[in-house]
């Protein structure tokens, strides 16, 4: 029926999208398929691009040699605190006063969140660890057993680093305790102070990461907002010259929508780093929400109006699209502007698009009257009419979608 004609139209593109992903998926069974198989692969188109090589440039090793950079102050809080351990530890004469300076190296990263968790699962899994070889060491005096249990636990300890940093100290505490077992006469002593040495290197570097030069999230995540910003910018930029140019997929376009991608992918981890530090740290972090949860639908309105232009076949660009894009890039523009905070330029005439907006709804409506006609002379719809009808509907929406988002995205930077 007439009145329902746009929702069967999303509904419709909604089912052709999800047969392509279907398909992307099927694609990705068939390509693991033969790389199991040792079968040869197609080589990608310009896959070098899509690399990211190391940068080994002087300019770049001198930029880092700021206070700007928290690589920078990284390295000066994590060499202070090494120093203050190596400190304690000769003056208090502990027995392996080194332990101090491996739990610092070991613990210590640039961001508070990660510090903060690395140290207590250090403290939690050696304390275990600690506690399983008293209990072992009471039980049994057989050499034997201590060096298998020793060799197991160095094997599971180092397996289990990246996946749970918890579960690995408290192996590889085992692993210490019974191999200092096998050639020292007291292992109680070394157990202490192997607890000792743990617990002061592990507060060591969390009031260290809090009180040296920390540097929080609240600070930089506005340059990786930024970022994402201008990721979308370009990608949008592209999108736009497929639309007109049509054709083969160009490499500057996949290279502009993986770019994308990272970006709302670093900003993502910012955030989360963001959650972790300390409330009276974490600066308009609802704010920050509300902007994450736009940029990541953003990415996803940006991805599906390209994926439709892409694996559909479109017609002539309508005058409406480049009005909506011209203010959508205005708006990604104010919104870096106000995040560098430098005064905007740019002025467009919104008479200009609420023209567009009555002219794309009007020429969708025109196309529905024409198919309601030949629906009435019981003739069936044309592939023609079918493509006119769901490119005008799906473009329009997500270009009004888009405008919407970049809309609101000024108005909550101006919050921040």
């Amino acid at each position: 029926m007439p009145e329902s004609r746009e929702g069967v139209i999303f509904l419709l593109n909604y089912k052709a999208y999800q047969e392509k992903q279907i398909s992307n998926l099927m694609d990705i069974v068939r390509i693991l398929d033969n790389y199991s198989k040792n079968d040869k692969i197609r080589a990608i188109k310009d896959a070098e691009q899509f690399l990211t090589p190391q940068d080994y440039d002087v300019k770049k090793l001198k930029a880092n040699f700021t206070f700007k950079s928290p690589i920078f102050r990284h390295s000066l809080r994590l060499t202070l605190t090494m120093l203050i351990g190596f400190a304690i530890g000769f003056v208090i004469e502990m027995q392996q006063s080194y332990w101090i300076l491996l739990t610092i190296v070991v613990i210590m990263r640039p961001s508070y969140g990660l510090t903060k968790e690395r140290t207590k699962n250090r403290v939690v899994g050696t304390l275990i660890g600690a506690a399983v070889g008293v209990g072992i060491i009471f039980l049994t005096q057989n050499p034997v057993i201590y060096a298998v249990i020793a060799a197991v636990s160095l094997i599971i300890g180092f397996s289990l680093v990246k996946e749970n940093y918890r579960n690995a100290a408290a192996f590889i505490t085992l692993y210490v305790i019974f191999m200092y077992a096998l050639i020292h006469p007291n292992i109680l002593s070394v157990i202490q102070f192997r607890v000792i040495d743990t617990l002061i290197g592990s507060i060591l570097a969390y009031v260290a990461n809090y009180l040296f030069w920390p540097a929080w999230e609240a600070k930089n995540i506005k340059e990786v907002l930024s970022k994402s910003i201008e990721g979308f910018s370009e990608f949008l930029k592209q999108i736009a010259i497929f639309y007109h140019e049509k054709g083969e997929v160009p490499t500057v376009y996949a290279l502009a929508r993986k770019e994308a991608f990272l970006q709302v992918g670093n900003l993502n981890a910012a955030y989360q780093r963001l959650a972790q530090e300390p409330k009276s740290r974490q600066e308009n972090i609802a704010v920050f929400y509300e902007l994450i949860t736009i940029i990541n639908t953003y990415l996803s309105s940006l991805s599906s109006l390209g994926m439709y232009i892409r694996t559909n076949e479109t017609g002539k660009v309508p005058e409406q699209f480049e009005v909506y894009i011209k203010h959508i890039l205005s708006n990604l523009e104010k919104a870096m502007e106000l995040l560098n905070n430098s005064e905007s330029t740019i002025c467009l005439e919104t008479e200009e698009l609420g023209v567009a907006a009555k002219d794309y709804d009007d020429y969708f409506q025109s196309l529905s009257n024409q198919r309601d006609k030949e629906i009435e002379k019981g003739l069936p719809i044309t592939k023609e009419m079918r493509s006119q009808l769901h490119e005008t509907q799906m473009v329009s929406e997500q270009v009004r979608w888009l405008l919407s988002l970049s809309e609101s995205l000024i108005k909550n930077i101006k919050k921040v």
